[in-house]
Order: C-alpha cells, then sequence, then structure tokens
C-alpha cells in the first residue's frame, strides 16, 4: 500500500492530482488543496477556509467520512476501506490558535479513535523549532504519537529534527529548507520504502515536496 502527503500550494487541482497519480499512490492527502469540484466526487474535502485538505484513494480503497461530534480545526478523520481498514487524520496546521496547539488539539479531540490510524499532512512544524522553555513542543506531540504505537516512517531509522531530505522551501528557495511534512504510521507495519521528492522535479508545482510511503499491513 503506497501512501502519499504532500502540501499543493493552491492552483487547479486536478494539475496538482495529476502530477500527484503519476507516483501511483493508493492514498493520498493534499493540503493547502482547493474545493474540488463536481467531477472529483470521490475526494472529501476539509477546511474552514478557501484551501483545506483533500483525501482521496484508488480502487480497491475507498475513503468515507467519520462521525464527529463538531469539526476540529487542521486535524481532519477520514476512514479508509478496502484490502485494509483504518483511519486516516489529514493534517494541515495553521495558528488556531498556535500551529503546535492545532496539532495538539487534534491529537486530544480524536484520542477516542481505536484501530490502526495515520496522521499525514503537512504539520507545519518540526523538534528544531521547539525552545526549551516552551510550554508546547512539538517533540510532545510526536511523543504522544510514538507511545501510542506509531512511528514517522521517515523517521523510522533516523532521529527527529536536522533531516537531511527537505519536505519545504521557503518562499520557494532552494536555500531555505526545512522537513514540516510527515506521515506518521503504525509501528507493527512493515515500512518498505520511503521517498521525498526532489527540489527539481517539483520546483514548478509548490513549495513542498511529496512523502511517498510504501507499507505492508502485517
Amino acid at each position: 500500500m503506497r501512501i502519499a502527503t504532500w502540501n499543493c500550494a493552491r492552483g487547479p487541482l486536478a494539475k496538482k492530482r495529476a502530477a500527484l497519480d503519476a507516483l501511483d499512490p493508493d492514498i493520498v492527502v493534499l493540503t493547502e488543496a482547493p474545493v474540488p469540484g463536481p467531477d472529483m466526487p470521490d475526494v472529501l474535502w476539509f477546511g474552514e477556509r478557501r484551501l483545506g485538505v483533500a483525501i482521496y484513494a484508488k480502487p480497491p480503497f475507498r475513503v468515507t467520512r467519520t462521525r464527529q461530534v463538531r469539526p476540529i480545526p487542521c486535524v481532519y478523520p477520514a476512514k479508509v476501506t478496502g484490502p485494509t481498514a483504518f483511519t486516516i487524520f489529514g493534517v494541515w496546521t495553521w495558528p488556531a490558535p498556535t500551529y503546535k496547539a492545532a496539532f495538539l488539539n487534534g491529537l486530544d479531540a480524536y484520542g477516542h479513535v481505536r484501530g490502526p490510524r495515520v496522521f499525514a499532512g503537512d504539520f507545519n512544524g518540526n523538534v528544531d523549532f521547539d525552545k526549551t522553555r516552551g510550554r508546547t513542543k512539538w517533540s510532545d506531540g510526536f511523543a504522544r504519537l510514538h507511545s501510542e504505537g506509531l512511528v514517522s516512517a521517515y523517521h523510522r531509522d533516523r532521529p527527529l529534527g536536522r533531516e537531511a531530505d527537505p519536505t519545504h522551501y521557503f518562499q520557494w528557495r532552494q536555500d531555505k529548507p526545512f522537513h514540516l511534512d510527515y506521515c506518521f504510521v503504525p509501528r507493527r507495519w512493515q515500512l518498505d520504502r520511503v521517498l521525498v521528492g526532489n527540489y527539481a522535479d517539483w520546483a514548478s508545482l509548490s513549495d513542498h515536496r511529496p512523502v511517498v510511503v510504501d507499507v505492508t499491513v502485517v
């Protein structure tokens, strides 16, 4: 199973989707995505603004909305069914009231969800941003996911922070790289491969690069 997440930096959704579909993903989380038109009935869209999170899958996988008491900004659940079933959370944080708080509030709101879970998207955060005396830290949220049996696919054999493969280039500049996009999967799943798009191949499409994760569910 191949899961892909990418901040597509707005623009025509059909064009951005076509670019990512060339990587042949089974399940996709697109962030900073515009509302899909009626020609894309398979795309679930979540958000409070003109841009949000789009989640879709190709057969035999299918994504459907889950029941929720009230919408939680920045962290959005969908149910994946098909050869395997799990809940995927599309993440795109913005100051609600802060990036870190939005992420942690999402974890609190959906702590009751049982079964396999995946968190994927543009977190807009990195442990390198944490301040020693800060009240909340990105490392706190990541540690919570780890304690619940999830692991960042890219970091399974690497430490968090100072990543060699950027997923974001601030102001589209190659000399301002950051790693802000993640895909957390159950630790018990077999991780087959993780790919991060390079600068040149995606420079005309977005200031972010896709993260593609191949797993075998065991």
